[in-house]
């Protein structure tokens, strides 16, 4: 589970659909449609051992 970060408001969104490929279409749309600047794919089965948000504020 994505634990709330206080550098960024998150947006965390559990989608599931088949096919994959057609569900990930819709997320990859749904976020080019928004206003992010960052989008964070996590599948369930690979949580990661550190914040992932970490990462992108290292540039």
């Amino acid at each position: 589970m994505m634990i709330p970060d206080s550098r960024e408001d998150l947006h965390i969104a559990r989608v599931s659909g088949i096919p994959y490929e057609s569900n990930m279409n819709n997320v990859v749309k749904t976020s080019l449609e928004g206003d992010w600047e960052y989008w964070i794919n996590l599948d369930q089965d690979q949580a990661p051992i550190k914040n992932p948000l970490d990462l992108v504020f290292l540039d």
